[in-house]
């Protein structure tokens, strides 16, 4: 990018000598001898010399993909009837693959993500069967098939926002901020994890927390102040509030 600009700059400069009646001098300092300010050589390298000081005070322009990226992400959130691209989702009359291929359009706002079928292992040696959804080999959704026929969405990736402006990776303090209502408590035996938040201000979205080091109680209310710098490792919707 910054040799094209150069090469613009360049000819811009070009094109404007070439107006003149007379070549310009080289700078002085630039190594060009007094009796050959007539010189094309000299005039060259002044020119090249400019346009090299003009194209480094030219800040690079921010990568179009990235820019397109970021706003694409902007644009399916987390509510409580799960991603904003899919709310209500139906499988009916899908066949496995069909739901996979309609997931994966319907996903298509967010460029890199790939949808397929996994099985989750739970503790209690119980399997289930849900939709996995990776960038790279990083699984950042999980979409579990409810018996309502819809998905239960249960997000790990950063670049699915709640409508507020919550991501994974946000820490406890800052959704406190946010929500002065939240409420943090233990679920030993839940599927979604050991410790969950709720606020009746974003109903319907459980804010469930990183355990990893995690010594406290395994039941019960918690106090959300002792949480504040834990981070959120999921956004499950459409699981209660």
């Amino acid at each position: 990018m910054a040799v094209m600009r150069t090469a613009a700059v360049i000819l811009a400069l070009l094109g404007a000598c070439d107006k003149k009646s007379t070549p310009q001098a080289p700078p002085a300092g630039s190594g060009g001898s007094a009796g050959s300010g007539s010189g094309s050589g000299s005039a060259s390298s002044a020119l090249v010399a400019d346009a090299a000081v003009v194209a480094a005070a030219m800040p690079d322009a921010p990568a179009p993909d990235a820019a397109v990226a970021a706003a694409a992400a902007a644009a399916i959130t987390i509510t409580a009837d799960g991603l904003s691209s899919m709310r209500s989702y139906k499988r009916t009359g899908k066949t496995e693959d069909e739901v996979i291929a309609d997931i994966q359009t319907k996903l298509a706002a967010v460029p890199g993500l790939k949808v397929g079928f996994d099985v989750m292992e739970y503790a209690d040696e119980r399997e289930e069967g849900y939709f996995s959804v990776k960038q790279g080999e990083a699984e950042v959704a999980q979409l579990f098939r409810t018996e309502n026929d819809g998905v239960d969405v249960r997000v790990t990736g950063a670049m699915f926002p709640t409508t507020d402006g919550v991501r994974t990776g946000d820490k406890v303090g800052a959704l406190a901020a946010k929500y002065p209502d939240l409420v943090c408590d233990a679920h030993e035996d839940s599927e979604l994890g050991l410790l969950q938040c709720r606020s009746k201000q974003a109903a319907g979205l459980v804010f469930v927390l990183d355990a990893e080091t995690y010594k406290g109680k395994k039941r019960g209310k918690l106090d959300v102040a002792k949480l504040r710098d834990r981070p959120i490792y999921m956004i499950a919707a459409g699981v209660g509030g």
